[in-house]
């Protein structure tokens, strides 16, 4: 029974189903819409997520104010832009 308590005999993946509602497809919708995932271009996470907001305030022209950076995994960085204009112009850039 100790292997389940133990964090570092859990799997570092998992998968789970739910019932699709109203609050689902609306967080699907704000997602899709504001959120992107970023991967450090050499692999490595090794800045913090506020100098990624930083950088992008800077490339993007977005106010660290409209934008917010996260540590993710697998990808590096969730960034949840409050724009949906904002949202399009990174995913244009394709890489930054």
């Amino acid at each position: 029974m100790q292997r389940h308590i133990d964090p570092s005999h859990r799997p570092r993946e998992s998968h789970a189903l739910t019932m699709s509602s109203p609050a689902t497809e609306q967080a699907i919708f704000f997602l899709r819409n504001h959120a992107v995932t970023m991967t450090a271009a050499d692999g490595v996470n090794a800045t913090s997520p506020m100098a990624v907001g930083r950088a992008l305030e800077v490339q993007l022209a977005v106010s660290v104010s409209q934008l917010r950076v996260t540590a993710h995994h697998p990808e590096h960085y969730l960034v949840i832009f409050s724009q949906p204009t904002h949202h399009v112009n990174a995913v244009r850039r394709g890489s930054i």
